[in-house]
């Protein structure tokens, strides 16, 4: 049973161990690129931008600036099958690959990157173009203005944030990539059942054999006695007066090699 008892405490704190050291273990990506220079400063990671977009005119114009859009630029234009992507989604999928970094609308990013079902992508370095959308009207059109005052009654009133909070992901992956936003689950009792029923067989384990051990015992006992009816016998009073008197010898043998000493007698051992 004490083994039982033993096992039992060390799968206890083994599991609790491995669930603290869980707990308390962040789960960060060290990445080699920070920003935009370090990503223009490097060759390991490849980078790239969806093929005619917003971006590809804007890093095009960026040509003779010697910035670091124009380094950018320069290094997705030397290789360009492994840089430029066909749709928003082709690039996505790249980056989830790993060993690419996808320079792609934030807006976009957040939104697909927060309901990821691997939480595989992360936000690296700040936005550098910011930009807003807007809805396209002919030139004149008096639409144009009652659009605007629209627009801007609906941010007074509440109601494009009321749409953002309805549309958008409440809870999901971490942008930064730290630890989800999801609340992990720690150890409960059920976590804990086979160990209980392992302790439970032990303790009954222990006590068949502790009944078995006493019973044996007992009738072993019991069969040495009958065995040896002898022993059952009271004490023969005869049986005391037949043993030596040790006490009294030892006094006599005392007072003779006293009387040695003295001189008085003299003590002669035959060869």
């Amino acid at each position: 049973m004490a083994g039982f008892w033993w096992l039992f405490v060390l799968i206890v704190v083994s599991t609790y161990t491995a669930n603290l050291t869980a707990f308390l273990t962040v789960k960060r990506l060290k990445h080699p690129v920070t920003s935009l220079d370090d990503l223009a400063s490097q060759t390991k990671v490849k980078y790239g931008i969806v093929n005619h977009g917003s971006l590809y005119d804007f890093f095009k114009s960026q040509i003779g600036t010697s910035s670091t859009y124009e380094r950018l630029w320069h290094g997705m234009t030397a290789k360009p099958d492994d840089s430029f992507v066909s749709t928003l989604e082709e690039g996505m999928k790249r980056a989830k690959k790993g060993g690419y970094a996808f320079i792609v609308d934030g807006t976009y990013f957040v939104y697909e990157a927060m309901k990821d079902p691997d939480c595989a992508l992360t936000m690296v370095g700040a936005p550098f173009l910011f930009g807003g959308y807007g809805i396209a009207t002919r030139n004149g059109s008096h639409w144009a203005k009652k659009l605007s005052v629209g627009i801007l009654q609906l941010r007074e009133m509440g109601r494009i944030n009321a749409l953002k909070d309805r549309w958008w992901p409440a809870a999901g992956c971490s942008l930064d990539g730290s630890e989800s936003s999801m609340e992990a689950s720690g150890l409960t009792l059920q976590d804990f059942q086979g160990v209980f029923y392992l302790l439970f067989s032990g303790l009954v384990i222990g006590l068949m054999v502790a009944v078995a051990e006493i019973s044996w015992h007992r009738n072993h006992r019991i069969k040495k006695v009958s065995s040896d009816p002898e022993s059952l016998k009271s004490p023969d009073v005869n049986d005391h007066n037949k043993r030596p008197q040790q006490p009294k010898d030892h006094a006599i043998l005392r007072e003779c090699l006293q009387l040695a000493e003295q001189g008085e007698i003299r003590i002669t051992i035959q060869r």
